[in-house]
């Protein structure tokens, strides 16, 4: 109980000091209905997995299938953490597709031998 009025006692003070209080509780109500911060990481290991084999040419055609393995895998957790923004009732379905493409990534775009 002390939580709550703790966190509503901090809401209040930033309504008073930040601008355009209706537009951060509609924010607020938006985010709180879904698993925001869920897709927010999956959308920043997707491009995390893409921002390394994006480098110049050369680097991706020497990092060979798994470079190209990245960029799908990466381009499909981006979707996927859209998706559970877009489609919370899903949010089941989705994460264990997120799951999967998490583990094989790590085999896919492991360097060879």
């Amino acid at each position: 109980m002390l939580l709550t009025s703790k966190r509503a006692e901090w809401g209040a003070r930033l309504d008073a000091r930040l601008p355009q209080p209706e537009l951060r509780a509609a924010l607020r109500g938006w985010r709180r209905n879904r698993p925001f911060w869920g897709g927010l990481l999956l959308m920043a290991a997707g491009a995390e997995l893409l921002i390394v084999p994006l480098s110049p040419f050369g680097v991706l055609i020497s990092l060979g299938i798994g470079g190209l393995a990245a960029i799908a895998i990466g381009l499909a957790l981006i979707l996927a953490g859209g998706f559970l923004w877009a489609a919370p009732h899903a949010r089941t379905y989705v994460s264990l597709n997120a799951l999967l493409l998490s583990v094989l990534s790590f085999a896919a775009t492991a360097p060879g031998p």
